[in-house]
């Protein structure tokens, strides 16, 4: 009897493992399944939606080659007749966006400043540099004295100025101005912030007749500015007692005073971008420096050449509007009258000025997608396509430029050689 209840035991065990197994492998079958049908479904949709992107970028890049290939047109910069075409009566502030240290920069420039002013009557040249370094430029425009010119980018060794295309531009801008009574000469604004602030300190510091008698407040700004390190709180006195005493300083340095007033300005500006590595302060500055510097000249029309994010006109920099984005929304004179035109690179290279090599151009996030497609539809190294109805990133193209300059087959600038000349 107990040997026979061990046996039904045993038996209803076995039934039982008979029983689930089946049950258990095809559950977990069924599992395996399932996983390798999702798996199928989520490749198969993967492949379907990288085909479907790669379907769109196409169609995406034949519209814009279909574009362009209606629209661009080949610019000679030799003769800037296709300028006509580009109706620039309409508008009184010309900015071109460039990126630093491709030497065909300094072509373009030197052939829009002639170009502008011969048939819009610009005279100033806006420059991404401090106010300081263009009292340099001023007076070898002036004079033709090449040491100021020499000295000027020798002031800022190690930077982009300090090149032969900086040399050759404004060599030909005082070849150029020759041909016209001082009050028609093309004249230089720097409206940035005085990047070499020691150099800066002595170029005000020669300001002013030392032999005048020199009122007590003057004295102690000059004993600030002629030291040899001061510190952001002394500088930001000199500029206080200065913004508090106008007539004091005016009454003293006469015909010196704007260039006093805006070379101290673009160091105290200097040291507060420096010292907090703050951008969007800077583009305030670039904006203020303009607005103020556009009134004391009475600048009706002005051309500038400067980094491309400066001349988008739908840019920002933190809480404050890039400086294109100033002028075209918010300072009345050049409201709805600031013409964008944005470099686009194609096998070009630029400088490394701490370094003294180049490197190839990779452009920004809209110029890769136009700069090979423009090249291919012109012949010459130079190209202007208008934005038009153009779309990047679901947005209209024309909110940043009105127009594109594709530069091709660039090289680098180079490192300034004074023998070379």
């Amino acid at each position: 009897m107990k040997k026979l209840l061990i046996f039904q035991i045993i038996l209803l065990q076995l039934l039982f493992t008979s029983c689930n197994t089946p049950k258990n492998q095809a559950y977990n079958g069924a599992i395996e399944n399932e996983s390798a049908s999702e798996e199928n479904v989520i490749t198969n949709s993967e492949n379907l939606t990288e085909s479907t992107e790669s379907n769109r970028r196409k169609s995406i890049a034949d519209t814009y080659r279909e574009y362009m290939k209606e629209n661009s047109m080949e610019l000679d910069i030799d003769n800037m007749s296709i300028a006509e075409l580009m109706e620039l009566e309409k508008y009184n502030t010309y900015l071109i966006g460039e990126q630093h240290g491709i030497s065909s920069n300094k072509d373009i420039k030197v052939a829009f400043t002639k170009y502008l002013n011969q048939n819009y009557d610009v005279r100033y040249v806006i420059e991404e540099m401090g106010y300081c370094d263009t009292i340099l430029l001023n007076e070898f425009l002036k004079t033709g004295d090449k040491n100021l010119i020499i000295e000027y980018i020798n002031n800022n060794e190690k930077s982009l100025r300090y090149t032969n295309e900086t040399y050759d531009y404004y060599m030909e801008l005082y070849e150029y101005n020759q041909n016209f009574p001082e009050d028609e000469q093309i004249v230089l604004v720097g409206i940035d912030v005085q990047h070499n602030w020691q150099k800066g300190l002595e170029i005000i510091s020669d300001l002013g007749d030392n032999e005048k008698e020199m009122p007590e407040l003057v004295k102690n700004v000059i004993e600030i500015i002629s030291s040899v390190n001061p510190t952001i709180d002394e500088i930001t006195l000199a500029m206080d007692v200065v913004d508090s005493n106008p007539d004091i300083f005016k009454e003293y340095y006469q015909n010196d005073y704007v260039d006093f007033y805006f070379g101290l300005r673009s160091i105290y500006q200097c040291y507060n971008f420096y010292n907090t590595q703050n951008y969007s302060l800077r583009e305030k500055y670039l904006s203020e420096n303009f607005k103020d510097m556009y009134a004391e000249f009475k600048i009706d029309k002005c051309f500038g050449m400067l980094g491309e994010q400066h001349v988008w006109l739908n840019h920002g920099s933190g809480q404050y509007k890039g400086l294109a984005n100033y002028l075209n929304t918010e300072f009345e004179p050049t409201k709805n009258n600031v013409i964008s035109i944005n470099c686009v690179y194609n096998n070009c290279n630029y400088l490394i000025p701490s370094t003294g090599e180049s490197a190839e151009v990779t452009n920004s996030a809209f110029g890769s997608t136009f700069s090979d497609i423009l090249a291919e539809n012109i012949d010459t190294d130079y190209g202007i396509c208008f934005s038009g109805d153009l779309q990047f990133e679901n947005k209209p193209l024309s909110d940043k430029f009105q127009y594109m300059l594709c530069v091709k087959n660039s090289q680098a600038f180079i490192i300034f050689n004074e023998t070379a000349e």
